[in-house]
């Protein structure tokens, strides 16, 4: 019979040993593009939405979206127990298409959910909550506030010949003869239908641009003038 119980004993402790580090496991921290895992390319749209204000920007930007991953994965991401309450300062949005999103909330914690929508309906299908090794409010702020502040603008030239593969010249209309073409980098959107645009030089053209601080400007939107 003694024999039995400290069978029965040592047994127990192995489950006991076992499911504590099974335990220890599920809640080591972890990055949020592992929590998420999906990639940048996936993800069309990213919104985020101001909680103090209700404003929101956005952006389709493969680039923007990128970098806004990498800042996510400057903290450590480790789940926690569902809060009774929980506040909100800013929340994402990444959709992947119009079928699914998912949404981050940052209050005094992070919680992360997976919505599902359909017919003008939606139902969150996964909701996790997470501590966080960084304070991620400020950057998400700064992040917001960079978005918003984008301003598109609208000019008229000249086409004065493709660089490369996202390059483009453009004599600016009203700039003195003498001054060099200005240099534009195509829009990711742009870039996959420029060719049917079938510019040639000097041709006259309207478009739409949006300053890329410490690069070329990026063209968002061009039409071929046509003189009558």
């Amino acid at each position: 019979m003694n024999q039995k119980i400290a069978v029965f004993i040592v047994g127990a402790i192995v489950l006991l040993l076992v499911f504590t580090a099974l335990a220890f496991h599920c809640r080591q921290p972890e990055k949020f593009t592992d929590i998420y895992n999906v990639e940048s390319s996936k993800v069309k749209t990213l919104l985020i939405r101001d909680g103090n204000t209700g404003e929101a920007a956005s952006t389709s930007e493969s680039e923007k979206i990128t970098a806004f991953l990498k800042l996510m994965d400057k903290s450590s991401f480790r789940k926690q127990k569902n809060p009774q309450t929980m506040g909100w300062s800013y929340y994402v949005d990444l959709y992947e298409n119009e079928e699914k999103y998912v949404r981050i909330t940052f209050g005094e914690g992070v919680r992360v959910e997976e919505i599902i929508t359909s017919g003008g309906y939606y139902r969150v299908n996964t909701t996790s909550y997470y501590s966080i090794s960084e304070d991620l409010t400020g950057m998400i702020e700064n992040f917001y506030g960079l978005l918003a502040e984008e301003v598109t603008r609208t000019d008229s030239g000249n086409f004065a010949g493709q660089i490369d593969e996202d390059t483009i010249q453009i004599r600016i209309s009203g700039v003195p003869d003498g001054y060099p073409p200005r240099l534009f980098q195509l829009s990711e959107n742009l870039l996959k239908n420029f060719n049917e645009f079938n510019l040639e030089q000097e041709d006259e053209i309207l478009f739409q641009y949006r300053d890329n601080p410490g690069e070329k400007p990026v063209i968002i939107h061009i039409e071929k003038l046509i003189n009558n």
